[in-house]
């Protein structure tokens, strides 16, 4: 049996999401790679009882992406809670921070306590979404963040991170957590900055389209989604439609059927597998509504993967 991969140690200001950037946590400390770009990437995997560090200390502008995959963690920035619990499943939050806030740890807890953190400049990011401004949503905030359910896809991608397949180098475990950290960003930039998405002020519209956005692989129902949102129907229908100009089937089947594409186009899914995610019950029928869109049938988008 190899040993276990050991990863160079950074310096304590190399991460800042907590007080000494190597984000302490009690016995455990959290290992951090930077990439050129000022990418990093950072694994924390081990115990947590507690509060580590109770004192607030200053967060530094940046973007970050958390995946917390196993154990709970409450944290402040600034006067917002955000808590994080992974029991049922990864939990995630993506902070766009343009100016300096106030960190405050409530406490983590876990055996194991697991989690991932990918983080780079502002500039890096928004020079990445360009401008676009139907693309930016939560990076025209100062303390911008959103919370969510990560898919299957993401969790795999971040536990590959936390526990990558053996290698004959250092180098190359490095290469591996980057290309899995990038796809990371890509995904999470896709799902809650989508390219179709319009502005919008109307904050209740965009809950109701990251809430759509975190379950499309489930079934969706108005009275299932009275009691998660909070909102009757008729709210919920007149705050979408008015934001975003399409119905909430209609926003459902487009989103469906391009992460359909994107499976097919990048990640070598079946076409039988690409008909699931997008909802169809038959291949027959994905097909010709993928054809109709695409203009090409989805076997010969499959045949243009890598």
């Amino acid at each position: 049996m190899q040993p276990p991969l050991q990863w160079p140690r950074c310096g304590r200001n190399d991460f800042k999401f907590c007080r000494d950037d190597t984000a302490q946590e009690n016995e455990i400390d959290m290992t951090v790679t930077r990439y050129p770009g000022n990418f990093r990437i950072g694994v924390l995997d081990g115990f947590a009882d507690g509060v580590g560090d109770p004192l607030p200390c200053r967060l530094d502008p940046k973007f970050q992406i958390l995946v917390l995959l196993a154990g709970r963690q409450v944290f402040h920035l600034d006067h917002h809670r955000i808590e994080l619990d992974a029991e049922t499943g990864p939990h995630a939050v993506m902070m766009h921070l343009t100016r300096s806030c106030t960190l405050r740890y409530a406490g983590s807890w876990g055996d194991p306590f697991r989690k991932i953190a990918l983080a780079c400049d502002c500039d890096w990011i928004n020079q990445l979404m360009g401008e676009d401004g139907t693309r930016r949503g939560l990076l025209e905030s100062p303390l911008g963040y959103v919370t969510w359910r990560p898919d299957t896809e993401i969790a795999r991608l971040a536990v590959q991170i936390v526990a990558p397949p053996p290698t004959e180098t250092t180098a190359q475990a490095n290469l591996f957590r980057m290309s899995r950290g990038l796809e990371i960003l890509r995904r999470c930039l896709t799902d809650h900055l989508p390219c179709g998405a319009p502005p919008t002020a109307d904050p209740v519209a965009e809950t109701i389209r990251l809430y759509l956005n975190r379950h499309l692989g489930h079934d969706l129902s108005l009275p299932r989604m009275e009691s998660d949102l909070g909102l009757n129907r008729r709210s919920i229908q007149r705050h979408f439609t008015k934001s975003f100009g399409c119905t909430l089937r209609d926003y459902v089947r487009t989103e469906r059927m391009a992460r359909a594409h994107r499976a097919l186009a990048e990640e070598g899914a079946s076409v039988h597998q690409a008909a699931h995610l997008a909802g169809y019950g038959t291949v027959a029928n994905f097909s010709t509504a993928f054809r109709r869109i695409y203009g090409v049938p989805p076997k010969d988008m499959r045949n243009r993967s890598i």
